[in-house]
């Protein structure tokens, strides 16, 4: 496994990444899915134990693995950028944006899918995950949400916030959420509202709240300590919720069809169509680019594309037959 370290502009946050050599006896040796590791600290620090420890977790469980430590407020997190607290969140914003460019700019020679980038924050680190995949046009295909703090009645310790439920929209990355009902710290109401905000959007989402366990677990085990047994399977959940995520055999509703093109197809595969997204693009043109800017419409058929977004029912009669008429 190579360790590379590296300093992303404009602010010089470190970007520290695990990452498989490619072989043959290693599945997806030369295209794995990745993980951007965003941990918490109430933008103050970054906390050790998560960082390096989570992206090791997810690089056992084969992924390439990256850790950002950004800008924080703080001076004894070593690899952060010191800020004053009225710049440090949009200076953060800033390293992630970086760091999301660099894995894609640089997919190949980091041996990764950029097409299969995961998020996984932390308290602050969630906050500024979601940010990322709400605020911006630097999205991931997915993001794990720990403990996050995310209600727009409050600030991070004195940092100012962006606000983020009521920016949920479609264009919203798939999420996974976990949480504990006795933090103390982020009240669970955070992961609660940010569940409903991303179901209300028709995201795909799915949430776990522990009855069990204080703020920042991390990996709930020996490795970072707090041990919690109930709590520590967050990392085996997230990991099968983007496996099924970013599954090239099922769709989220029914098998994938290896047949002509219809309403039941799903939505990537009508795209790659040229003449499929010919007659989409001719009846609903401001739609036909969302068929795969979302992983979630990417893997939906087009027949539940239409009833998410209310599409006009007669032009996507007209739609299934034009796609029955294609040889």
């Amino acid at each position: 496994m190579q360790i590379l370290k590296t300093q992303l502009e404009p602010n010089g946050a470190t970007l520290t990444g695990f990452i498989y050599e490619p072989s043959v006896t290693l599945p997806e040796s030369t295209a794995k899915p990745a993980v951007l590791v965003f941990p918490g600290g109430a933008y103050r620090h970054c906390v050790d134990k998560e960082g390096d420890p989570i992206a090791m977790a997810y690089a056992a469980k084969g992924f390439n693995a990256f850790v950002l430590r950004y800008s924080v407020t703080g001076d004894y997190t070593p690899g952060c950028p010191t800020k004053p607290e009225e710049e440090v969140f949009d200076c953060a914003l800033t390293d992630a944006k970086s760091a999301m460019r660099y894995l894609r700019e640089h997919a190949e020679e980091l041996h990764i899918d950029p097409s299969r980038i995961a998020t996984v924050g932390f308290s602050a680190g969630a906050n500024l995950s979601a940010t990322l995949n709400i605020r911006t046009e630097e999205k991931a295909s997915a993001m794990i949400l720990g403990y996050g703090a995310f209600t727009t009645d409050r600030n991070i310790g004195n940092v100012k916030t962006l606000p983020l439920l009521d920016q949920v929209d479609q264009t919203t990355p798939p999420a996974f959420l976990f949480a504990t009902q006795p933090d103390a710290t982020v009240p669970v109401s955070n992961t609660l509202q940010m569940a409903v905000a991303l179901h209300e959007a028709g995201v795909p989402m799915e949430s776990h709240i522990f009855v069990t366990g204080d703020h920042g677990l991390a990996l709930a085990n020996h490795t970072t300590g707090d041990e919690n047994p109930d709590v520590e399977k967050w990392l085996d959940m997230s990991v099968a919720f983007l496996r099924h995520i970013w599954s090239q055999k099922k769709l989220l509703w029914g098998d994938l069809q290896d047949k002509k093109p219809d309403l039941d197809t799903r939505c990537d595969i009508l795209s790659a169509n040229r003449r499929a997204h010919e007659i989409i693009a001719k009846y609903f043109p401001e739609k036909a680019e969302m068929l795969t800017a979302n992983p979630f419409f990417s893997y939906i058929s087009f027949r539940r594309f239409a009833f998410l977004l209310q599409l006009d029912q007669e032009k996507v009669k007209q739609v299934e037959e034009e796609l029955k008429a294609l040889d």
